[in-house]
């Protein structure tokens, strides 16, 4: 599959150096010619050099294609932070397949949406984490038609032996315009929608990131959020590090104590954490802790982190604070290591490619004054022009001249930094995982016990939004625990979860009978006082 990105603009881009010459399986092989025998990778289980890494992630890719994956086929993987999550990423992208990065919070109700979405037909995966099983979610793949064949547990297989018995790698090289993996959003639409990466702007995401991060090989990251994230992945993430030759440790869960203890036995020098873990670590550095010597940057990103909990980390930890503010869809705007701390603190940053376009504007689409507020749209080198398999999402998130309309609202500082000041989308975020609450909705109304339902994201500096639901019912009272069985029944995501439940007798609706949200949030703030 090709970049949707018009040629002419690609090669474009090529011309001005603006993208890189390279693909993702041609870096790992640079990496192993410099860093061969280095520790690459390593999580609670075991680690891995860089020529292991290459060694078994060339086995397995063997492996799949004797098993029947393809060139351009789409797999879901489906794997919490671990070494065998870039194993199989690695052997994926050296088919020539396309990776589908499934968060491991999300369940069969998503799993399915995605499938039918991405056509898959290998589903890739561990049977157990964190008290739940991948089975379920197999089990509904195979009957909304993924091959029974195509399911792959990763704890029924030997990576080291079948590395020992591959054979003479015979893959095509991709092109640098290929797609060559597939991120999840966390839009506003029901389904999570499919962002189409190429080679030549992934590595460009992670490598220049990793250079404006100054990340060399002394540089040990530990990777504490979903590595299936862009933020985690490559922001400058587990592979701008690789990209380095430095060292990742993969943490299977976000816990606090955790956090801690592997930073220090770890001897960490950079990480990446979402508000609501960058509060609690605020929280646990306040009981007096001894701080973490070895760190020298945090990046706090995948939403907005409040400019008081900011100046709070910073005095609480040695090291550089780095707001990170970006999408899956590409832009990344990021303060640098040498930035004034007021606007460490206080912006989100300047884009990471000066080739990286910029529109601020208003709800016609026009642009505003220079430092007023307005909607995002961005076009630039690593931003993508579609989505894939989506003309509806395709048609309403560009614009005509292929600039991307982010949802966000922001203000331009006179140094391009931008400032985020909130949603002209609806959307939820969840300490960091975003979903669109109308997907939520329709289960609900599915429910007979329900005849309305709507959600709202009340806004909290700890966790980014509060899920309110405001629920009119079909006779007894529905409480939270109600809610939170039904909807792990119909294999929805914890996060889309109620964090509260307020009982109505009706829902205000606006002029043209749509449900109104902003009398909703405004009655609730009223009841709050």
């Amino acid at each position: 599959m090709k970049s949707l990105t018009p040629r002419a603009d690609f090669e474009n881009y090529i011309r001005m150096k603006a993208l890189p010459e390279a693909d993702l399986s041609s870096s790992l092989t640079g990496w192993v010619e410099k860093y061969s025998d280095r520790i690459a990778l390593k999580d609670e289980h075991r680690q891995l050099s860089y020529a292991g890494l290459l060694r078994e992630s060339t086995g397995f890719a063997h492996w799949l294609s004797a098993h029947g994956l393809q060139a351009d086929d789409r797999v879901l993987v489906q794997l919490p932070n671990s070494v065998n999550f870039f194993v199989v990423l690695f052997a994926v992208i050296r088919v020539g397949a396309l990776p589908v990065l499934v968060l491991p919070g999300h369940r069969a109700h998503e799993a399915k949406g995605v499938h039918q979405t991405a056509g898959s037909s290998f589903y890739i995966t561990q049977r157990e984490h964190d008290g739940f099983g991948y089975e379920s979610i197999a089990t509904a793949l195979v009957g909304e038609g993924l091959p029974r064949e195509g399911v792959v547990f990763v704890d029924d297989l030997d990576f080291s032996a079948l590395a020992a018995v591959s054979g003479t790698d015979t893959f095509p090289m991709p092109a640098i315009d290929d797609v060559a993996l597939l991120l999840l959003s966390g839009g506003t639409t029901n389904t999570p929608k499919l962002i189409p990466r190429t080679h030549a702007d992934y590595v460009l995401n992670f490598s220049e990131m990793a250079k404006a991060c100054l990340l060399d090989q002394s540089s040990r990251y530990l990777c504490a959020v979903p590595v299936a994230h862009n933020f985690a992945l490559g922001c400058p993430g587990v592979l701008g590090v690789l990209a380095v030759g430095g060292f990742a440790y993969l943490l299977p869960r976000p816990d606090i104590l955790d956090f801690a203890e592997v930073v220090t036995r770890e001897q960490i020098t950079v990480t990446a954490l979402v508000p609501a873990l960058a509060e609690l670590l605020i929280e646990y550095l306040e009981l007096g802790v001894e701080g973490f010597s070895s760190l020298m940057l945090l990046q706090v990103g995948a939403a907005r982190f409040s400019e008081v909990s900011a100046q709070k980390l910073r005095a609480l930890l040695d090291c550089e604070l780095q707001h990170i503010y970006g999408m899956a869809e590409g832009l990344l705007c990021f303060n640098r290591r040498f930035d004034p701390l007021s606007l460490k603190v206080s912006t989100q940053g300047r884009p990471l490619s000066i080739f990286d376009e910029l529109r601020v504007v208003d709800e016609q689409g026009q642009p505003v004054i220079e430092g007023e507020v307005g909607e995002l749209y961005v076009r630039g080198p690593y931003t993508i022009r579609g989505y894939y398999n989506n003309e509806e999402a395709n048609h309403t998130g560009f614009d005509p001249d292929g600039f991307y309309k982010t949802g966000d609202l922001v203000r331009l500082d006179h140094g391009n930094n931008v400032v985020v000041v909130g949603r002209a989308k609806e959307q939820i975020n969840r300490a960091g995982e975003k979903y669109s609450p109308a997907d939520t909705e329709k289960v609900m109304l599915a429910w007979d016990r329900v005849v309305g339902c709507s959600i709202v994201g009340i806004e909290n500096i700890t966790e980014g939004d509060k899920a309110v639901f405001f629920i009119r019912s079909s006779g007894e009272h529905v409480t939270r625990e109600d809610v939170c069985r039904y909807l792990e029944a119909q294999g929805v995501a914890g996060y889309k979860f109620p964090d509260e439940v307020v009982m109505v007798n009706s829902l205000p609706l606006t002029a043209v009978g749509k449900i109104d949200k902003k009398r909703l949030v405004a009655s609730y703030a009223v009841a709050q006082d």
